[in-house]
């Protein structure tokens, strides 16, 4: 008798999101928690993108444009690209997933971070929070390349990640591909307005990068002061060496009101992963590093 589940499922691990930020905040007692875990934009959205929304809700029972033409049209002139060379997708993960249908067959072989098959995906969720003046433009090099895609998201600069929005850059050929496997409304109405909001104000845009850009070596130093080093990053986050004290830190965080990520989830063990918060957010982590660190 055929199984009913994929045999390939057994060895996939599912991914635990966590308590939500309520129901952790009800559990500890605490009036709100400042999530330093998940690399989110501490700005929240612009203004017009919450106005852009709430414009929107009046036609929620619609169905979305189903190729995201304005929106399209938006990042072709934010790029300097054809609408055709871009395609909107339900987030990055959603984007990855319709490159490997479309491209990939049984037994192909996929290698990170070095690929040597024909098509190249350059991942730049974090090129927006980059300073370092070598940083490759992927939308350059997809005119360049004709198998280079470039990955992009809203989540993160333009603070739309419970939108769910995100991007690629290619030729239209590439495009041409991946529209065969893409779903007709695969970006919502809500999520398409809001990112087309996003880019016109670019004032706000830039407000979350000077953020990251002015906090960051900040809290980076403080933190190798106290005794732990990170390496040098290009994100809007940071991946500290604590030590053994590491979990301890981080519940001590937690009790404090503020969420980071252990690193032994993503293969550094003794690390936390700390997400560039506001001024105040970072002090506050600091403030409770050196009291945890001074514990006997």
């Amino acid at each position: 008798m055929r199984r009913i589940w994929r045999q390939a499922l057994e060895a996939v691990t599912p991914y635990e999101a966590g308590k939500s930020l309520e129901a952790l905040s009800q559990e500890l007692g605490l009036p709100a928690i400042v999530r330093l875990s998940s690399n989110e934009n501490p700005l929240g959205p612009s203004p017009l993108v919450i106005e852009a929304l709430r414009q929107e809700a009046a036609r929620a029972h619609l169905y979305p444009d189903g190729g995201s033409t304005r929106l399209r049209e938006a990042l072709g002139s934010w790029l300097g690209v054809p609408p055709d060379w871009l395609m909107a997708g339900n987030g990055g993960d959603e984007l990855l997933g319709l490159i490997a249908r479309a491209a990939f067959e049984p037994g192909d072989e996929i290698l990170m971070p070095k690929p040597a098959v024909p098509l190249v995906i350059l991942d730049e969720a974090y090129r927006d929070f980059s300073d370092d003046p070598e940083t490759p433009d992927g939308v350059a090099l997809a005119r360049r390349w004709p198998r280079l895609i470039a990955l992009r998201t809203f989540s993160k600069i333009a603070a739309l990640a419970g939108l769910r929005v995100g991007y690629v850059v290619g030729a239209p050929e590439i495009m041409g591909w991946l529209n065969r496997v893409r779903a007709p409304f695969n970006v919502n109405r809500f999520a398409q307005v809001a990112a087309v909001a996003a880019l016109e104000d670019r004032a706000h845009l830039e407000r979350t990068r000077a953020l990251v850009l002015s906090e960051r070596p900040r809290l980076l130093a403080e933190l190798a002061r106290r005794g732990c080093p990170a390496p040098p990053s290009q994100a809007n986050f940071l991946l500290p060496r604590i030590g053994a004290q590491a979990r301890e830190l981080a519940a001590a965080l937690l009790k404090a009101g503020i969420l980071v990520r252990d690193g032994g989830a993503v293969g550094f063990p003794g690390h936390l992963r700390i997400a560039i918060g506001r001024p105040e957010d970072n002090a506050r982590l600091l403030e409770v590093l050196d009291e945890t660190l001074a514990a006997p």
